[in-house]
């Protein structure tokens, strides 16, 4: 192949990486939400307010908070982002496209490192009743290219998820977003189920709730109502750590 010809491939290749196009603004009194992307309904745009930087880099590395080293404010920094895209792009394709907005816009560097962490393999531990394949068919929906974290209450509250032809990955998801810890798949169990999950939310201390009873647990309420265990396990994870990120972005 001709250098010119290399030169051609590496232009739509460097093209291929890119939204088409994006913008990045001030964040509108809005609530946090990030729609869009492969795997949701509008798969050619990415519609994000009021959304955290630091989401924004786990979302665009497919990593989970547990996994996420970086400076506090970057949580707290939020941005309103647009960005369209082809909509038969693969997730790993809308990932390398947020990757490279946010190098180009936030001058974001990272790098990886491994660590031994705790972590839960989720077991079946008995039937349950509460645990029931789902209603709405076999076909568990596609997921999302990343699931923004779970994000819980300010003081101590019952909570309640409802599953809705939820694969037990998405469970599993959601256990490690609620723990702070790698949680796996280990229950075999495929498709999508149905179920309600009632626990205690939120951090240690005392409930708000109207009487003394102050919930379950997250690992005693997967036990208890669908019949799941968590059983602990070391964990080599990797770690993604900034190494440099803007607090202002440059001009769209």
């Amino acid at each position: 192949m001709t250098r010119i010809a290399l030169l051609c491939v590496a232009a739509v290749c460097a093209r291929a990486q890119e939204f088409e196009a994006a913008s990045i603004r001030p964040p509108s009194e809005t609530p946090t939400r990030c729609i869009g992307g492969p795997g949701t309904q509008d798969t050619g745009r990415l519609a994000c307010e009021n959304f955290p930087v630091a989401w924004l880099v786990m979302m665009a590395y497919n990593i989970r908070p547990f996994q996420f080293s970086a400076p506090d404010w970057t949580v707290r920094a939020r941005f309103n982002v647009q960005a369209t895209l082809p909509p038969d792009s693969a997730a790993e394709q809308f990932r390398a496209m947020l990757r490279h907005l946010l190098a180009a816009r936030f001058k974001l560097a990272v790098h990886f490192e491994k660590k031994e962490l705790e972590g839960y393999d989720m077991v079946l531990v008995k039937k349950s009743e509460n645990l029931k394949p789902s209603t709405e068919g076999a076909r568990v929906p596609a997921e999302p290219s990343w699931l923004r974290p779970v994000t819980g209450p300010p003081v101590r509250v019952r909570a309640q998820f409802n599953g809705v032809n939820q694969s037990m990955a998405r469970l599993a998801a959601f256990a490690s977003d609620r723990l702070n810890r790698p949680v796996a798949d280990a229950t075999g169990l495929s498709g999508g189920f149905d179920f309600v999950l009632r626990y205690s939310d939120g951090p240690p201390g005392p409930s708000v709730t109207t009487d003394d009873d102050p919930g379950l647990s997250v690992e005693n309420a997967l036990r208890e109502q669908l019949g799941l265990g968590l059983v602990k396990k070391k964990v080599q994870a990797e770690i993604l750590v900034i190494d440099h990120i803007e607090k202002t972005p440059v001009d769209n």
